[in-house]
């Protein structure tokens, strides 16, 4: 598989290049808006091929974060319970962290989100959401968590037209009661989910 080996010898190759997430403004204090500034560090791990490195903290979002158009992307926290991504008081957007493949944007393949909790209890949307395809993520040492509590797409995590993500020790939490905590479409869940 000629992209598999691609991403092998890009993430190989660059092992000891990270990027840092304060580095471009992050703050992880639970009250400072890093909405501008995390969507800024993606873009730049996404555009050179970096491991993003996110600190220790509660990191607040007013909006969405979009993952694009990325083969090989690591973003890595200092483990689920000491690395937070929350919604901003302010928050709008249909999902905390969004895997984006749609076709007008390039497919989210063989990525590693791993080492944090993606939180959105309190707000009526989803903690993460994957949609359109994408192949062969990795979710490891992940939470996801929330209340979602809207009459449709009631689910707190969606994965949807996956093939053969990965999910090894990821926890899903859901606060009420008609929601779901994960919602998995057209994903093959017989070989996925480990630890």
């Amino acid at each position: 598989n000629p992209i598999a080996v691609s991403w092998f010898n890009r993430i190989k190759n660059n092992v000891a290049t990270w990027i840092f997430a304060v580095n471009f403004g992050v703050v992880a204090n639970g009250v400072t808006d890093n909405a501008g500034s995390l969507q800024r560090a993606i873009n730049a791990a996404i555009s050179t091929g970096r491991t993003l490195m996110l600190p220790a903290g509660e990191i607040l979002t007013s909006a969405q974060i979009k993952v694009t158009g990325v083969v090989g992307l690591q973003i890595i926290g200092q483990g689920r319970y000491n690395t937070y991504l929350k919604p901003h008081s302010t928050f709008t957007g249909d999902s905390v962290l969004y895997y984006d493949s749609s076709t007008s944007t390039g497919r989210v393949d063989y990525t590693l989100l791993q080492g944090l909790t993606v939180d959105a209890t309190g707000f009526n949307t989803r903690a993460f959401d994957q949609t359109f395809g994408g192949r062969k993520n990795v979710f490891r040492d992940v939470i996801f968590q929330g209340n979602r509590n809207s009459a449709s797409s009631s689910s707190v995590t969606r994965f949807k037209d996956q093939g053969a993500n990965r999910y090894y020790d990821c926890e899903w939490w859901c606060d009420y009661a008609s929601a779901w905590a994960v919602e998995f479409e057209d994903e093959n869940l017989a070989s996925v989910i480990s630890g």
